[in-house]
């Protein structure tokens, strides 16, 4: 499966952890960090773990923002509001300027969720 095949399975399923799993290792046969990114979010979103593991995932998930968010964010940067990551994906908060400004840039963004 393509990755924008499996990107579209995100993005039609956002809740669910398979499509979002799939997605992240065709990423990571791609050697895209990002792939490691979801996995730990979705870690963290399932729970049950233990307190040193969950502090351990945090510390991850910190040090793959510090590394790569300018990255992933690309173009993104100064159009949109507010950000926040969710289980690897990138959701905005963007005005009508903003978002009349640079659509085909958000619209092509890798799992953007408005």
């Amino acid at each position: 499966m393509l990755l924008d095949d499996l990107l579209r399975a995100v993005r039609d399923a956002p809740n669910e952890f398979g499509p979002l799993l799939a997605y992240a290792d065709a990423l990571a046969a791609a050697g895209d960090p990002l792939a490691e990114f979801i996995r730990v979010q979705c870690a963290l979103a399932r729970g049950g773990l233990a307190a040193d593991e969950r502090v351990a995932l945090h510390g991850r998930e910190h040090a793959l923002l510090v590394a790569h968010e300018e990255t992933w964010l690309g173009p993104l940067r100064g159009v949109v509001d507010h950000h926040v990551w969710w289980r690897g994906l990138l959701g905005v908060d963007v005005s009508v300027a903003g978002f009349l400004r640079a659509h085909a840039d958000l619209v092509a963004a890798r799992c953007v969720r408005f």
